[in-house]
């Protein structure tokens, strides 16, 4: 689709007090909805931009396109999980969960690019994946079960956060003394 060639980009800038504050860029075509940990959805209008705070702890923003179907696209998402001040007050742990798919392709980037590579593979993702679904060769936990029985391979390459399929998930890290947090979400030939 075409519309898919445009990026969204979600800015996360630094709020040493309580939380994070959160500038998300909407430079599609099409206007999105919004959600985020500790907020009501909103309607991003296209090529509009809008500020929100997240606070500490465990947070989750993903968009989705308005014009979607509701259930259709909570079923299948991609989202980021910032944990604000995991282990310090000035630490951070993200992690991008392709546990249920994905509806677009996603990159997360810290500016300073100040993070480190945290639990690489399969501890943290056990925990978003029920057991059942946890897909285990060798002694590794290789990927987890979609609904429809098909696998979502993990293959983590840490230091890097990028989804761009169900397929491909570089996924965890460690962040410390960030200024912001870039989110994009654009069609997977993008990057």
């Amino acid at each position: 689709m075409a519309f898919l060639k445009e990026i969204v980009l979600v800015y996360f800038a630094i709020n040493l007090c309580s939380g994070r504050l959160v500038k998300i860029d909407n430079l599609l075509k099409e206007d999105l909805t919004i959600s985020a940990t500790g907020l009501q959805d909103f309607v991003l209008p296209a090529l509009m931009t809008k500020n929100i705070t997240l606070e500490n702890g465990l947070n989750t923003i993903y968009g989705t396109y308005k014009s979607c179907n509701v259930s259709e696209c909570r079923e299948y998402v991609t989202k980021v999980n910032l944990t604000i001040g995991h282990l310090a007050s000035n630490m951070d742990l993200q992690c991008v969960d392709v546990k249920k798919g994905f509806n677009l392709p996603m990159k997360v980037e810290a500016t300073p690019d100040l993070c480190l590579l945290s639990l690489c593979g399969s501890k943290m993702l056990v925990s978003m994946c029920d057991e059942e679904d946890l897909v285990i060769i060798n002694n590794v936990v290789m990927g987890c079960k979609n609904n429809n029985n098909s696998i979502v391979n993990f293959n983590v390459e840490c230091g890097k956060l990028a989804v761009t399929s169900d397929y491909k998930s570089d996924n965890i890290q460690k962040c410390v003394n960030i200024e912001y947090y870039t989110v994009t979400f654009a069609y997977q030939d993008w990057w």
